[in-house]
């Protein structure tokens, strides 16, 4: 029995103009749309390979490739499905209201609809996101292919959460995996869980290319600098971070009304007065630039404190004794005025 071919392409390349997130001071930079896109098509390639199936690479390497050219590439190769993988935007400004996961399919395609709705089945499971549906529209990718073919938008960009998710291995590996559930759901294959004990297999239909350079798969290190960014603590956070949070403000001399455990006004005017001080961007927001001085100033040696303790106490005698002599002096003129 001939083995199923699915296309897979990653939407954007590194050198597409636009198509990433706003700048990211925790990291020091923008994340590129192509960055979590190729490395869930990636993991993807894995994925069907593991439950026996093949697929095609409609761009390969980071060039960006014409949306004809791929689309050809799929037809020739006679893809059984096309599976485009993007990561929303809406206009390049933070903004927590946006976010949300989608996937999209030719108008009037019925199949096409099958497809997306498979897909959409495991996507809307995995990590909680606002959940946009199953969308039709009439771009390049569901359009001009000849086989059944879905555009799934996993988050945006420009949402401070998901932006922090696209860096994330484990959630780029869930999107991965959700996306194989639904693509195995619909050829009616054998799903395969994953098994990570055992290196990945490439049993034929393409090879498996090397982690793209520049991405958080060939980068520990920037993997574990962009983690914090998924920690961050605001309105809404509950649990043992946030009073502990509330607890060090608290020290500081910053009033969060309580250490209750729940981020809420109060804690996020603290928060505000903290950053403030501290020449952060004050939003309000515990990301990872707020939390490492607020770990500095607690970590101050308390001989430092000390010192500055006991430079104010000489200030406050030197102060008093200043008083002093005025008093002694406004004594000895009203002795004057009084003759005596």
């Amino acid at each position: 029995m001939a083995r199923f071919k699915i296309g897979l392409d990653s939407g954007h390349s590194l050198q597409t103009n636009g198509k990433e997130t706003p700048f990211i001071p925790e990291l020091g930079r923008k994340i590129k749309e192509y960055e979590f896109n190729n490395a869930v098509k990636y993991k993807l390639m894995i994925a069907v390979n593991r439950c026996g199936m093949d697929y095609a690479d409609l761009d390969p390497g980071d060039a960006d490739i014409p949306l004809a050219q791929r689309s050809a590439k799929a037809n020739v190769e006679k893809c059984d499905i096309l599976i485009s993988i993007h990561y929303n935007a809406l206009d390049d400004k933070w903004d927590n209201n946006k976010g949300g996961l989608c996937v999209f399919h030719y108008p009037n395609s019925v199949e096409g609809r099958k497809l997306a709705t498979c897909i959409h089945k495991y996507l809307r499971q995995g990590t909680k996101q606002l959940d946009r549906g199953v969308l039709s529209a009439n771009f390049h990718m569901v359009r001009v292919p000849k086989m059944p073919a879905v555009l799934s938008e996993n988050g945006f960009m420009d949402d401070r959460f998901e932006a922090s998710l696209m860096l994330k291995e484990s959630f780029q590996l869930e999107v991965a995996e959700e996306h194989c559930m639904g693509i195995c759901e619909y050829l009616g294959v054998p799903y395969v869980k994953i098994d990570v004990s055992t290196p990945p297999v490439n049993s034929g239909g393409g090879s498996i290319p090397n982690p793209t350079p520049g991405t958080s798969m060939d980068k520990t290190e920037f993997m574990n600098e962009v983690k914090g960014v998924t920690e961050m603590l605001k309105v809404g956070s509950r649990g043992p971070e946030v009073e502990n949070l509330q607890i060090d403000l608290t020290k500081l001399g910053y009033d969060t009304k309580g250490t209750d455990g729940i981020f809420g006004n109060n804690t996020k005017i603290a928060v505000i007065a903290f950053q403030a001080d501290h020449k952060l961007s004050q939003d309000g927001i515990v990301g990872v630039n707020t939390q490492r001085f607020l770990e500095s100033v607690m970590a101050a040696p308390r001989d430092s404190l000390a010192k500055e303790i006991d430079a104010l106490k000489a200030k406050i005698i030197a102060l008093n004794n200043t008083i002093g002599i005025y008093q002694n002096k406004l004594v000895a003129i009203k002795n004057i005025v009084e003759g005596k």
